[in-house]
């Protein structure tokens, strides 16, 4: 009889832990989130985007040039002109001296000027645009696109569309690494990777494809943390790749190490992961074909010659990237974010 009410405190004891979420886990059971954790995990995250978007914009300013010339544009035409082509947006810049690297950023198609560049990010960020859009479509006579008036409403929606983006990959990864560590843990990687980086710096700045790409992979490690309990994962982690890709064609490659790993794990699981991959591809592919003829659309094939001379090999090319990704005094990952090489150590 004395045993009784030892086994009741027990199985009292249990049942408070799962009604209040209490846990003695030391990373908070991020497996089985009970409802309480989730809520609070939901103002981090509302928080922390909240935060990274103030702090992105306090230069009040874009540094944005010709590289997103076309992004800042194209969402205006698509709401007013209803088309993707960029004539009367661009036309002035074009007049004028473009700088040694030329017209990179613009291709002729159908005889119209378009984006040389995968247009994902502006259309995504398009439904941002409808109120300044509307309000210029309603000016009478016309604002012309290269008025000062237009020049700031431009610059400023390109601001805050970029910032959102780079706000976004910073708190839905604090979302992702919840699964498998602390709230501590999960808000310590998500601040270092928010405003210790080029996130900050660059991707928040000006709509480059930079932004786009780090939110992708961001959702995709949310998906794939949730892979073992969640049936919807795999797509979700197909949809990630997929905008990465569309984004960035180079990012097609990591589709093909997930397509071994998801068809091992189910059939069930690869057609989900390769839905989002078909649907979106076959898009991207289609205008690709149609406004440009090839399957890179316009995007500028990268060239490694020296005046118009003889290629480098393919290993040349490949040492020459990684030297320029990871140490050029310019551009490399280890010179502007030194401590992504704790990545390196946590792989070996």
């Amino acid at each position: 009889m004395r045993g009784a009410p030892s086994r009741w405190r027990g199985r009292r004891k249990r049942s408070l832990e799962l009604s209040t979420g209490a846990s003695s886990d030391p990373v908070d059971n991020p497996g089985n989130l009970p409802g309480a954790q989730r809520r609070r995990d939901s103002i981090t995250f509302g928080c922390l985007l909240f935060v990274f978007f103030v702090i992105c914009n306090l230069n009040l300013r874009t540094i944005g040039w010709d590289d997103t010339r076309t992004n800042r544009f194209l969402p205006f035409s698509l709401l007013i002109d209803h088309s993707l082509y960029l004539d009367e947006w661009i036309q002035r810049r074009l007049a004028s001296p473009l700088g040694p690297n030329g017209l990179y950023f613009a291709a002729r198609s159908h005889g119209h000027w378009m984006s040389s560049y995968p247009i994902i990010t502006p259309v995504l960020v398009t439904p941002l645009y409808v109120l300044p859009a509307w309000w210029l479509y309603l000016q009478s006579p016309e604002i012309d696109p290269s008025s000062p008036e237009f020049v700031l409403i431009a610059n400023t929606m390109e601001k805050l569309s970029a910032s959102l983006i780079a706000a976004m990959s910073g708190a839905v990864l604090f979302l992702a690494f919840r699964r498998i560590a602390s709230a501590n843990v999960s808000l310590a990687v998500a601040l270092i990777y928010g405003l210790t980086s080029n996130t900050w710096a660059i991707s928040s700045q000006a709509l480059w494809r930079h932004g786009l790409t780090e939110l992708s992979f961001a959702f995709l490690l949310w998906a794939l943390f949730r892979v073992s309990d969640s049936r919807r994962a795999p797509f979700w982690a197909g949809l990630g790749l997929a905008v990465a890709a569309a984004n960035k064609p180079l990012e097609a490659i990591m589709i093909v190490p997930f397509l071994f790993w998801f068809g091992r794990r189910s059939r069930e699981s690869l057609f989900m992961f390769l839905t989002p991959l078909v649907v979106l591809g076959s898009l991207v592919l289609s205008y690709n074909l149609y406004f440009f003829a090839r399957l890179l659309g316009g995007y500028p094939a990268p060239t490694f010659s020296a005046g118009g001379g003889a290629q480098f090999g393919f290993f040349t090319r490949l040492g020459v990237g990684l030297a320029g990704s990871l140490v050029s005094p310019s551009r490399g990952l280890l010179i502007y974010t030194p401590w992504a090489a704790f990545a390196f150590l946590g792989g070996s």
